[in-house]
């Protein structure tokens, strides 16, 4: 599984296909986030943070964009 690790450089490239599993740079109402794309068993996408402190993000909206890391 790959992993960014604090004092990591993610690199992004817009319009790059994703996958379920891949590692996505977001921007959600303003804030960035680095995350892990999973689908729900119900279809819906969702980010996953490594971290099982914080809680996974169920994005939406029109001020929600994404980029899938290199």
């Amino acid at each position: 599984m790959r992993a960014v690790l604090d004092g990591d450089m993610v690199v992004v490239q817009e319009n790059c296909p994703t996958k379920v599993g891949d590692i996505l740079v977001a921007v959600i109402d303003g804030q960035v986030t680095v995350k892990y794309l999973r689908q729900r068993p119900d279809g819906r996408f969702y980010l996953q943070p490594a971290n099982p402190a914080f809680a996974d993000i169920l994005p939406g909206g029109a001020s929600s964009r994404f980029w899938a890391s290199s």
